[in-house]
């Protein structure tokens, strides 16, 4: 928090400073400052003024080429060009550039956006199901939910959602009550406690498991169970979150005397993973986000595999407190599904189940019924397989850079204006 005030506090002196320069930075610089603040803040939790206008697809699809902070600069842009407005009531001179600019922005992503609907409407659809037991953060105290009773409902709601004609289910991260053995290969047997894949062997399931294997190396994982039984090639979480799941935690700790174990117990110290994101889940291509990877742009992009058919979210967001903290992430996980154009297909431990379309709509999405007592619930969607290009990879890296030079330019023609006055 105190990283995103520091880069704000910079955005408001730079802003200040670009009111006081030529006609184009007065217009133009607080939005151009902002979209270099947003992208290149290191914060751990990412807030940006775009964030709430997720609820405007028009806005949100100038993401595809910038991220979420070219939706917060074109956000700024238009506060900026209804001040100016406002001041033209007082005499000042009409914002002509500004209004040009942002005009042209908006018909362009209203365009794209009837093109991307376009294409979902023709595309061909995938029946996937989602489930979210409604099991937040597990602690000492709360042996009597055991492993068993856990896996037990989920694999229930798993055979339910296969009988209805999933062809893929998505478990949410941690679903998988114990460590994983990476080394093993294929499902448990049909009458054993922990088998994943229903008996009629009709769907694939991603399950969110912590992994292990003979190297000792401990990996936050989202493994693939294929129809016929095997176990495919995981993906293992690369963005690790830097205070839970690194060596940080241990150290605050450490200055209050609790150990990790004492205050959990389902929360290991693991290591980020490398290769290839996108795994093959039956006959689909998918690419695994995993809890707060949810909130940063996919840049590690897809490598030799190709982009994938669909994005898998598997995430639990008790850490943070629940609903309001699963609003805001699905609100990122919009900004994935426009910057990689595909269906995003959310599992979650406890909230926020769903799914989103490749235009950063939010199809379906699950909340907390207390009338259940906390007994989970389920979700069946049938998602658009889309295979359309998305320029982002090849926009964002220099979108920030863009700004820049443009901030620049600004102010050498804002020096030069100001050389020609006093000749």
């Amino acid at each position: 928090m105190c990283v995103w005030a520091l880069g704000m506090g910079l955005w408001a002196v730079a802003a200040r400073g670009c009111l006081r320069s030529g006609p184009m930075l007065r217009q133009a610089g607080p939005p151009l400052v902002l979209a270099v603040v947003e992208t290149w803040n290191p914060a751990i939790l990412p807030i940006h003024v775009g964030l709430p206008c997720t609820q405007y697809p028009t806005l949100i699809q100038v993401a595809e080429l910038g991220g979420v902070a070219a939706v917060s600069a074109v956000a700024m842009g238009l506060n900026c060009l209804l001040l100016r407005l406002l001041q033209c009531l007082r005499g000042g001179a009409m914002p002509v550039g500004l209004l040009c600019a942002l005009a042209g922005i908006l018909g362009a992503s209203s365009l794209r956006l009837d093109w991307v609907e376009h294409a979902q409407d023709g595309s061909d659809r995938v029946r996937i199901g989602m489930v979210q037991p409604e099991v937040g953060v597990i602690r000492r105290a709360d042996a009597e939910l055991s492993a068993a009773t856990r896996t037990r409902w989920i694999r229930r709601a798993t055979e339910r959602l296969a009988a209805n004609g999933a062809e893929a289910v998505i478990w949410p991260e941690g679903a998988w009550p114990l460590l994983m053995d990476r080394d093993r290969a294929s499902d448990f047997p049909s009458a054993h406690p922990w088998r994943v894949l229903p008996p009629s062997g009709t769907c694939a399931v991603l399950v969110g498991a912590l992994t292990d294997g003979s190297d000792g190396r401990r990996f936050n994982s989202a493994v693939p169970f294929q129809k016929n039984g095997q176990i495919g090639t995981p993906y293992h979480k690369r963005a690790l979150f830097r205070i839970g799941e690194t060596g940080l935690l241990d150290r605050m700790l450490a200055l209050t005397g609790v150990t990790r174990d004492e205050l959990l117990v389902d929360l290991p110290l693991v290591e980020p993973g490398d290769g290839d994101r996108v795994i093959q889940l039956g006959t689909l291509r998918v690419a695994p986000v995993i809890c707060n990877e949810e909130i940063r742009p996919l840049s590690t992009g897809w490598h030799g595999a190709g982009p994938p058919d669909i994005l898998a979210g598997l995430s639990s967001v008790s850490w943070f407190g629940g609903a309001e903290s699963s609003r805001q992430q699905a609100a990122h996980a919009a900004f994935r599904a426009v910057e990689s154009r595909r269906a995003f297909v959310r599992a979650s431990s406890d909230y926020g189940s769903g799914w989103i379309d490749g235009s950063g709509h939010h199809r379906d999405r699950l909340a907390v019924d207390s009338s259940r007592g906390g007994r989970g619930q389920v979700l069946l969607a049938d998602v658009p397989v889309l295979t359309i290009r998305s320029a982002h990879r090849l926009f964002a890296p220099v979108f920030p850079w863009l700004c820049l030079c443009l901030l620049l330019a600004g102010r050498l023609l804002a020096v030069e204006e100001r050389q020609g006055i006093v000749r």
